[in-house]
């Protein structure tokens, strides 16, 4: 097990940060300094990369050197003059001011500064867009900022149109058809940017958000453009509502998961499917969960978007995105035009070759997870101390099953568990887990999370009363020795028995 603070993976690079005990997290909620000064590395989008730390200051000092600065300024840098522009609208969206300088020539960089009262705009639009400079760009570019290499003038994409070869293999749409973002968010905030364009209505269109969902997939709607209208549960009762709610109101699209994450439901994509076409509307799916590998949707849906950083590469020392277009799309030649206009190619292309690297063995790796994760979750929905384990097997499976018919498909590799009196369980149980604890899933290794800590630490009574537990534990399975996975589990598992024998 990681010591706190450490990367994980060991990688300069890496996307996920270790936080070994309960208390670890929610001190780093609270920003307590034990654990903040810990901190090596974290995932790219909240915590930012020391490298990327070092760009930002590195193109502010330079600037800072041609005007005058009241010391009350912060800043952060973005990967295109076209990513500035929209941080800088955020800012002044949300009342405040802010500036872009171009930092070089050549290197596709822009500085956005705003006042300290201002920086956590610009902090969320980084988080919430995707739209962010990766660490291997960062060191790219200091190498040529400081003059130390010399900056290549055409940067190969050899590996982007492989990995959206690959891509096209396994969803069976054509690659003019797919687009390459540097996050997954990246991808979820620009087609959401599409559905407001293709609106010809003066008033911005709210979309809908069915079914709960990762956080930053809800901020978005919520924070850019006309608004959403959330339907947590995402079952039955919420179809229902929907329907009456199409009947009155226009939307620029629905957004889903497949399955949901963390409390893996399957909505019905049939119905909704029939819904689009009768009310005219697009639908996002988001398959990170599910994986091009276990699941067919994109001949069902509109658009399909995945976190390339999750299981397709498995690693967790790069961070990408992908958006597939439907070529059976009702929406297919009016979408593809907008995409293809308002598409910027923002996937640094060392990231690129890292992730093409990786995801060789994807389809391999995945029948692992499945059975690993099946077998595992069968060993913990019988164990006592436990009140509910979340996983597409045990909840809504016949939707799930509808669109899961590959061969050697399975349920994926992420699942989550509630404990019975579990202020006292979930912790103890987390605390004594001997495999890797911190953000992010999809990993070809083990890692849990108090998700609800981590995502909604701020917000967990409205998300108790989405039905997300605030002690839910969630767990992305690896390719480990399966039987060495239940000891694992189970050694944790008897630590609660233990407590419990002691204070009966």
């Amino acid at each position: 097990m990681n010591s706190l603070g450490e990367p994980i993976p060991h990688s300069d690079h890496a996307v996920s940060v270790s936080l070994p005990k309960w208390m670890d997290v929610i001190g780093y909620e609270e920003k307590e300094d034990r654990v903040i000064s810990q901190l090596q590395l974290g995932y790219p989008r909240f915590v930012i990369h020391p490298l990327v730390q070092k760009l930002f200051d590195y193109c502010y000092s330079q600037h800072k050197t041609l005007r005058e600065s009241d010391g009350n300024e912060a800043y952060f840098v973005f990967p295109s003059k076209s990513a500035a522009e929209r941080a800088k609208q955020f800012v002044l969206d949300n009342l405040g001011k802010a500036d872009i300088f171009e930092v070089q020539k050549g290197l596709n960089l822009f500085i956005v500064i705003t006042s300290k009262d201002n920086v956590h705009l610009l902090k969320a639009y980084w988080q919430h867009s995707g739209e962010i400079i990766s660490s291997r760009k960062a060191e790219y570019c200091l190498k040529v900022l400081e003059n130390k290499i010399q900056k290549v003038n055409k940067l190969s994409t050899s590996s982007k149109e492989k990995i959206k070869t690959k891509i096209s293999n396994l969803t069976g749409e054509d690659t003019k058809n797919i687009r390459l973002f540097p996050s997954g968010m990246a991808a979820i905030f620009f087609i959401h940017s599409i559905l407001q364009k293709r609106n010809s209505s003066k008033n911005k269109l709210k979309t809908v958000q069915f079914g709960f969902p990762y956080m930053d997939t809800l901020k978005i709607q919520e924070k850019f453009s006309g608004g959403v209208h959330f339907f947590h549960k995402g079952d039955e009762e919420d179809l229902k509502a929907l329907e009456f709610l199409l009947q009155e109101e226009k939307i620029a699209g629905l957004f889903t998961e497949f399955p949901t994450n963390p409390l893996l439901r399957s909505v019905d994509l049939e119905k909704l499917v029939q819904l689009s076409k009768q009310y005219n509307f697009p639908i996002v799916v988001d398959d990170t969960i599910a994986t091009f590998a276990n699941a067919n949707l994109v001949e069902h849906i509109d658009i399909l978007v995945t976190s390339l950083t999750k299981f397709f590469s498995g690693v967790g020392n790069t961070i990408a995105g992908s958006l597939v277009l439907s070529g059976q799309s009702q929406f297919y030649d009016e979408l593809f035009n907008l995409i293809a206009s308002e598409y910027e190619d923002l996937l640094w292309f060392e990231d690129a070759d890292v992730l093409l690297t990786n995801c060789q063995d994807f389809e391999e790796r995945m029948k692992i997870i499945n059975k690993n994760a099946e077998t595992l979750c069968d060993f913990l929905t019988h164990q006592d101390s436990i009140e509910r384990i979340h996983y597409p097997k045990f909840v809504d499976v016949d939707n799930y099953k509808k669109f899961s018919n590959k061969i050697n498909s399975g349920y994926g590799g992420l699942f989550s568990i509630e404990f019975k009196n579990p202020e006292v369980s979930a912790p103890l149980f987390y605390d004594n887990l001997e495999v890797s604890k911190g953000p992010s899933l999809g990993t070809s290794y083990t890692l849990a999370c108090p998700y609800t800590l981590l995502a909604h630490y701020q917000e967990l009574e409205f998300v108790e009363q989405c039905g997300v537990s605030k002690s839910l534990v969630r767990v992305s399975v690896g390719t480990e020795e399966i039987n060495k996975l239940i000891e694992v589990f189970s050694d944790s598992l008897n630590k609660l028995k233990a407590l419990k024998f002691n204070t009966n």
